[in-house]
């Protein structure tokens, strides 16, 4: 499955989409190393580079859509992967690759949806464009920084409005956890929750024992955050994991 995450807007949340929520329910789901395959001309954002459980190829496509078709076939294989895909022409150029190597039924397309009203009109753009390419393939919004309904009432008006079809939301709260687990640790939350703290509690008892405030405090800081990550995920992406099942 192409899980693909675009929008004809650049800067509305698709890399860490990409990278924190559907690479690691590939982890999840497969159990091996999730393949982001990043196509854009402008952006090489692979911050995640201490990730055990996903790694990133980037694309560059210059001008031409032939370069990206040749070299889109070329990267993707028959495994689940991840396709992060650039704003403006970069969106047209995947989705007419999908459809002239007839592999556009077996994609899932992700739109994130900003509180911004200015992004609004460009999700039901891209929805729309989607649907030129493809009359079928499921369809996810995903709410970005979610907090209340009020918040994105103008697009879940526009979507009702629009009377469209075969489509999905899900709300993903607030992800400035995303970001500090990014810019800190290289890794995405997910991974995180991975980590087994049995001989970490083990040292922590020793550390006090010995009044090792100093390295205490690092280790009951990073239980602290351990937890705050397993609390999101519970929340967030467990919930999108089975979704997308």
């Amino acid at each position: 499955m192409y899980y693909t995450i675009l929008s004809t807007k650049g800067g509305v949340g698709k890399t860490t989409i990409a990278q924190q929520l559907i690479a690691p329910f590939i982890h999840h789901k497969n159990g091996y190393k999730a393949e982001i395959i990043e196509l854009d001309n402008n952006n090489e954002s692979n911050v995640l580079k201490q990730a055990t459980t996903q790694f990133t190829k980037t694309l560059t496509l210059q001008n031409s859509e032939d370069i990206l078709l040749e070299k889109f076939i070329d990267v993707v294989n028959d495994k689940d992967v991840v396709i992060d895909v650039g704003g403006g022409d970069d969106t047209k150029a995947v989705l007419k690759a999908f459809k002239s190597n007839r592999i556009e039924d077996e994609a899932i397309f992700i739109i994130p949806v900003l509180k911004d009203l200015s992004n609004q009109k460009n999700v039901i753009d891209t929805y729309k464009l989607i649907r030129t390419w493809n009359k079928k393939a499921k369809v996810i919004f995903i709410f970005n920084k979610w907090s209340n309904e009020d918040e994105f009432s103008g697009i879940i008006s526009e979507l009702e409005k629009q009377k469209l079809t075969n489509y999905d939301v899900f709300r993903l709260q607030e992800t400035h956890l995303f970001d500090e687990i990014a810019k800190e640790f290289q890794k995405p939350l997910y991974e995180i929750t991975l980590e087994d703290l049995g001989d970490i509690k083990t040292a922590m008892k020793e550390l006090a024992l010995k009044k090792d405030i100093k390295k205490l405090k690092e280790f009951k800081r990073w239980v602290s955050i351990y937890d705050e990550c397993l609390e999101y995920r519970k929340k967030n992406l467990d919930l999108l994991f089975k979704e997308l099942l």
